[in-house]
C-alpha cells in the first residue's frame, strides 16, 4: 500500500476469507474499492451475525464507508449485492442463470466494476455490469470466460 499511496494509485481489494478480512480491517481508510461477501463484511464492521438481509448488507456497505473506504460492495450470494459510497448507495439483484460453476464470479463481479470505474461509468452502472460479469461467469465451466466482452456483458443485463 506504500508504493501506490507514494506514487498515487488506488488500491482495490476483495479479502478473500474471514481469516484474512481480519487482516485487511487497520487498511480500510486507504482502499478506494472493497468487496466482500456478508461474512466477510461481518468481520471488518466487527459485527455479528453476517448480514442476511439486504438491510443488513446495506448497513454493512456504509459502516464500511465511515471507515474511509471510498467504495464498498458488499455480496451476498443468491441475493444480489449492496453498495455504497459517501455519496450514494445501492442494491442490484442478481441476474438469474443457470450456474455450471461458481469459480471466478466474484472475480468477474470486482473486474467489471473496476473497468465500469475506469471508464467513467456511474457507479450504480458499474456495479450492474459487475453483476451481469459474475452471473455469466458461472455458466461457464472454469474461472474466466475466454471470449468475454462488453456486448455479452450487456446481454446479459437485458
Amino acid at each position: 500500500m506504500a508504493i501506490a499511496r507514494r506514487v498515487g494509485l488506488p488500491v482495490c481489494a476483495d479479502p478473500i476469507s474471514e481469516s484474512l478480512a481480519v487482516k485487511l480491517s487497520p487498511y480500510l481508510s486507504r482502499l478506494r474499492l472493497v468487496v466482500p461477501n456478508s461474512g466477510e463484511a461481518s468481520i471488518l464492521c466487527n459485527r455479528e451475525p453476517n448480514p442476511t438481509t439486504r438491510r443488513e448488507a446495506m448497513e454493512a456497505a456504509k459502516c464500511l464507508v465511515s471507515q474511509g473506504v471510498e467504495i464498498a460492495i458488499v455480496t451476498m450470494a443468491e441475493l444480489g449485492v449492496c453498495y455504497a459510497t459517501s455519496e450514494t448507495s445501492g442494491y442490484v439483484p442478481p441476474v438469474r442463470a443457470n450456474i455450471v460453476d461458481p469459480t471466478g464470479a466474484g472475480d468477474a463481479l470486482t473486474a467489471a466494476v473496476l473497468f465500469g470505474l475506469l471508464n467513467q461509468m456511474p457507479i450504480d452502472d458499474a456495479v450492474r455490469l459487475g453483476v451481469a460479469a459474475e452471473s455469466l461467469t458461472m455458466t461457464y465451466r472454469g474461472a474466466v470466460i475466454p471470449d468475454l466482452s462488453l456486448e455479452k456483458l450487456y446481454d446479459q443485463l437485458a
